[in-house]
Parts: C-alpha cells; structure tokens; sequence
C-alpha cells in the first residue's frame, strides 16, 4: 500500500491510500480549527476505517509545497519520519495553482514507483523567505536602530 498526503490543499487535508493507480481511496477532511495540526489524527482514522496497518505501506507521497509554512512543516515532518522509522521511500511533488490531488497523486505515483533510496523530502516554499528586523527604539533618546 501507498499512502499519499496534501496539507496544502485550500480544501483542508486529502489523503489516499492505494495498491494500484486503480484502485485508489480518498479521504478529505475539511477546514476545522487547527487542521493542518491535526494531520496524525486524520491519517490514523483514516486507516481505521480501511482497516489497513501503516506498517504495510511500501511508500509515501507528500505535496511539499508551495503553501503555509506550517502546512508544509507539519507534513514533511510526518513523512520523514515515517519514511525513517518504516524504511520505504518518500517522495514530494510541488503543486501548481490549477493542481487539484488527483493529478498530483498521478505525478508522485510516477516518481514513487521508481524510487529505491530512502532520503527525507525537502520542503518547496516558492518564494524567498519574508525575514525582516523590527526597529527599536532605544529608551530615552530617539534613535532608531535596526535590529
């Protein structure tokens, strides 16, 4: 079995588990406070109710981004681990705007089927990150310093 995960969906959280790009089960679990922290929660229901053991997967697929920060980390985090921890591959496939999960689920199924080596996915944040300093003001006199 493989499993597939996108936390960055504007949907909230998909997942698929399946043996052959035929035989494919979807769960989407929509917006809710805090879903994309509640991922792990998701996945174990999700497996409960098809009643397959995450021991018995042979591979994972993870959106790794562009999105939230937070959606990104949260999900490579999940998949690195398990992929360290199960010994099976994981790989990431990067999501386009007009990419819904079933053609992504199509991109990494090509990519996972080829894949041997076991190596942690590496998040895709498409754009620079936004640091900056915020300026203080230094008691008693007026000036500003950059931080």
């Amino acid at each position: 079995m493989y499993l597939f995960i996108n936390n960055l969906s504007n949907q909230g959280i998909n997942l698929a588990i399946f043996n052959s790009p035929r035989n494919i089960k979807w769960r989407k679990a929509g917006f809710k406070k805090n879903h994309r922290e509640n991922i792990l929660f998701e996945l174990d229901k999700f497996l409960k109710i098809n009643k397959v053991k995450l021991k018995s997967s042979k591979g994972i697929i993870v959106v790794n981004g562009p999105g939230s920060f937070a959606g990104i980390r949260t999900a490579l985090t999940l998949t690195n681990i398990l992929s360290a921890v199960l010994n099976i591959p994981a790989v990431g496939v990067n999501a386009n705007k007009e990419m819904d999960s079933r053609r992504l689920l199509r991109k990494g199924i090509k990519t996972i089927l080829k894949t041997k080596t076991i190596k942690s996915v590496q998040p895709f944040y498409g754009r620079d990150p936004n640091i900056y300093c915020k300026k203080l003001k230094i008691s008693g006199d007026s000036a500003i310093r950059d931080f």
